[in-house]
C-alpha cells in the first residue's frame, strides 16, 4: 500500500501563493493532502485522470519541501550551531519559553565544560 502524503491546513496555506499551477490544481492538491481523499476519489469527483491529480500534489509536495529548506537556511543564517544542535521556532506561554531558555544555557554550558575536559 502505498504511503499517505499529508499536510496540514496551514502548511498547505504556506506554500499555496508559491506555487505554479492552476487554482483548480491546487484545490484537487488539497484534497489529498489537508483533507485525506484517496487520489482515485478526488480524480473521480473531478472529472480527471488519477495521474492529473497525483501529479499535482507532487508539484505541492515538492514545493513544500523547498520551502522548508529555505527556511532553514533563513533561521540559521548567520547562525554556527553546534554539531547535532537545530534551529527551532517554539510557541508556548512565557513562563514555558523563560524554563526552556534556562534549560538551554544550562545544557549548552555542560557541553563546553564536558567537551574542554576531554
Amino acid at each position: 500500500m502505498a504511503k499517505r502524503r499529508r499536510m496540514t491546513e496551514l502548511e498547505f496555506a504556506a506554500v499555496r501563493h508559491l506555487l505554479n499551477i492552476s487554482e483548480e490544481s491546487q484545490n484537487l492538491a488539497h484534497a489529498v493532502l489537508v483533507e485525506g481523499k484517496s487520489l482515485r476519489a478526488v480524480a473521480n469527483a473531478a472529472g480527471c485522470s488519477f495521474q492529473f491529480v497525483d501529479k499535482n500534489t507532487k508539484v505541492v509536495l515538492t514545493t513544500f519541501k523547498r520551502y522548508q529548506e529555505a527556511r532553514r537556511v533563513e533561521e540559521s543564517a548567520g547562525t554556527q550551531l553546534p554539531p547535532g544542535w537545530e534551529c527551532a521556532t517554539l510557541i508556548a506561554p512565557v513562563e514555558l519559553i523563560e524554563n526552556f531558555r534556562r534549560d538551554i544555557a544550562e545544557y549548552a554550558a555542560a557541553s563546553l565544560n564536558k567537551n574542554k575536559s576531554t
